[in-house]
């Protein structure tokens, strides 16, 4: 069962916050509980990242950012890992955590939860026969494509494409069939809309692909789940192994891949590499200008700084998942700039 402390705590100013709009559902329904055990988080970790052991004296972040004279800011969270080849060519990970560490979860996951709704309304679509190029339309006449809705909430990290979104995935089958446990998210839980929209009540949505029409009818649900306030919970692991599996796709076995069509998986991983992101600068002064980022940063105004990615250095090849979260301590988005210079030490302590 999640704490109900600090998670709560920072789950219920945002509640009043500008960032967020809390939509409440008639009724409360019944709690559904998704934390998993020790046992059953060790078996969602084989579904993600496959973990080497670590060299003979090696050491650990901690002590590697100790040696460098770098110490965290305060209620600073950090998730690396290095991305290496065995000698059969199949990825491994050399997994790292420093500060409150991968799985910590007093922290607002804010617009970095994005990426995993995006992908959940990409795989019910993907499980009725259509794609992101399909074409959606609202009762009130209005249309999109899902492919504009991914590029707007990923790329550009719009609200109201994250709430339209939640609207095609649907809420229940979100929370519960795409994250879950057996999906390698077990902690993860999305009940918060960002820009007013009623996320919990789908309205039918008439899909068009080509020359194939059909209607998804609506949907709607009344389930709490486990997440104090109706909001929305992650960690730093979920939110990477999601930019993982996306970035990844083509290198990854097919059991740990998302279920999307390939040019989906492309336009998800363009949005990525589009986003401008916290870490941004500093991978250029560990790397330089060439350096590829792969992310999504987020901000929850007097809450949390977060971003989540992947890095390659084009010059080495040398790749690295990184995730980090920060207290806000200055007013506005300014404190935010700390995650570069925590994500340059974090990356020039793991490249030496």
């Amino acid at each position: 069962m999640r704490a109900m402390g600090g998670d709560g705590w920072r789950a219920s100013v945002a509640a009043v916050g500008t960032l967020v709009v809390l939509v409440l559902a008639a009724g409360i329904g019944a709690l559904v509980v998704k934390s998993a055990d020790v046992a059953s988080a060790s078996a969602a970790l084989g579904e993600g990242p496959v973990a080497l052991p670590a060299p003979a004296r090696s050491l650990s972040l901690q002590e590697r950012l100790d040696e460098a004279g770098y110490r965290l800011p305060l209620g600073t969270s950090v998730y690396a890992a290095q991305i290496l080849r065995s000698p059969g060519g199949a990825l491994r990970f050399q997994e790292f955590e420093a500060g409150g560490g991968a799985r910590a979860e007093d922290f607002w996951p804010a617009s970095s939860i994005k990426v995993l709704v995006a992908v959940a309304a990409l795989d019910f679509l993907r499980s009725l026969g259509f794609t992101g190029a399909a074409r959606l339309e609202w009762p009130s006449g209005w249309t999109t494509t899902v492919r504009k809705l991914v590029d707007d909430a990923v790329n550009e990290s719009a609200n109201d494409a994250y709430d339209l979104l939640i609207q095609v995935a649907g809420f229940d089958r979100l929370n519960a069939e795409f994250l879950s446990p057996a999906n390698g998210f077990p902690d993860t839980v999305i009940q918060r809309a960002y820009a007013g929209y009623d996320i919990r009540n789908s309205p039918p949505l008439v899909v068009t692909e080509g020359d194939r029409t059909a209607t998804i009818p609506a949907r709607s649900s009344d389930t709490v789940y486990d997440c104090p306030d109706r909001g929305n919970c992650s960690n730093l692991y979920e939110m990477t192994e999601s930019i993982r599996r996306i970035v990844l796709h083509d290198e990854l076995p097919v059991s740990q891949r998302f279920n999307l069509d390939p040019a989906d998986v492309r336009a998800l991983d363009y949005a990525l590499l589009a986003s401008e992101g916290w870490i941004d600068p500093g991978v250029v002064r560990t790397f330089g200008t060439r350096a590829r980022v792969y992310n999504k940063p987020g901000f929850a105004g007097g809450l949390d700084c977060l971003d989540v990615g992947l890095v390659e250095d084009v010059t080495t090849g040398h790749r690295f998942l990184i995730g980090v979260t920060t207290p806000v301590r200055t007013p506005g988005d300014t404190g935010c700039q700390v995650l570069a210079t925590v994500a340059q030490e974090v990356l020039e302590a793991l490249a030496t």
